[in-house]
């Protein structure tokens, strides 16, 4: 079983109390994933503790604050200690760079990264110019993957494009000063070269992803309706928070996935 998580919530102060309910939880998806044909291996688990403070600030708890820790039974049946990993340091997930605190510091460096390379390839390699279409078909294809987990700024999305139609347009002919205008519109127009507009791009699959989850209504429906009802506490209105196009009552909202998709909407 790869690529799932157990999240672990609770008032205590206490962490000893909430390491508690955590093996027990591990313990229970882990029987549950035996009893299915699936398994649970110790040395590909991982760990880490959080408390909040005011609301919107994400503090990692030291080591040192947490006693003992959780274990499971390995193949064996041997009882083995789960590894506990820096909540600070990025971890990869389905591809995508994530930190316990939700920044993407990491997987903008990541995405700035591969277009280098990308460009570093496309500098030493011969291409007609009639593929140049496919290859940042390809390109844009791969930058997309991530995006439906991100909520990257306009200026965030804007740095990766400009770094990647600078050295790549010149060497299909195009001047890299084209007007963005012209580089987005689709080909009926005279002119136009049908690039994709990540920050768009992303927007709009947000607003995908949540028209999915609302019309089928499965696994992640009430995790949507738990994550409005806490905006709704946030902001404190009793309204369906994306009804109000109000980019001051977004405003009051933490930094989130949400809110990418509410400041989107006016836009």
């Amino acid at each position: 079983m790869d690529d799932a998580e157990l999240f672990i919530m609770g008032r205590s102060n206490s962490p000893a109390a909430i390491m508690s309910k955590a093996e027990l939880a591990t313990n229970v998806w882990r029987e549950v994933l035996e009893v299915t044909g699936g398994a649970m291996r110790p040395q590909k688990c991982a760990w880490t503790l959080v408390t909040y403070k005011k609301s919107t600030d994400l503090v990692i708890l030291p080591i040192q604050t947490c006693q003992g820790g959780i274990h499971i039974p390995d193949e064996n049946h041997e009882l083995q200690a789960v590894s506990r990993y820096d909540g600070k340091v990025c971890r990869e997930y389905l591809g995508v760079s994530q930190r316990v605190d939700s920044s993407e510091v990491d997987q903008m460096k990541k995405m700035l990264s591969q277009v280098g390379i990308w460009n570093q390839r496309m500098k030493n390699s011969t291409l007609y110019r009639e593929y140049n279409m496919t290859v940042l078909s390809r390109i844009n294809r791969t930058l997309q993957y991530t995006l439906p987990a991100l909520s990257l700024s306009e200026k965030e999305c804007q740095k990766i494009i400009n770094k990647l139609y600078t050295a790549c347009l010149p060497k299909f002919g195009i001047v890299s000063s084209l007007p963005l205008k012209r580089m987005y519109l689709p080909y009926t127009y005279q002119g136009g070269l049908q690039l994709h507009d990540l920050y768009i791009k992303q927007d709009i699959g947000h607003i995908h992803e949540i028209l999915q989850v609302s019309v089928s209504k499965g696994i992640c429906w009430d995790q949507l309706i738990i994550d409005i009802e806490a905006i709704q506490i946030e902001i404190g209105s009793i309204s369906f928070p994306f009804n109000n196009r109000s980019i001051r009552l977004a405003s009051l909202l933490s930094s989130s996935w949400y809110t990418s998709v509410w400041q989107f909407f006016p836009e």
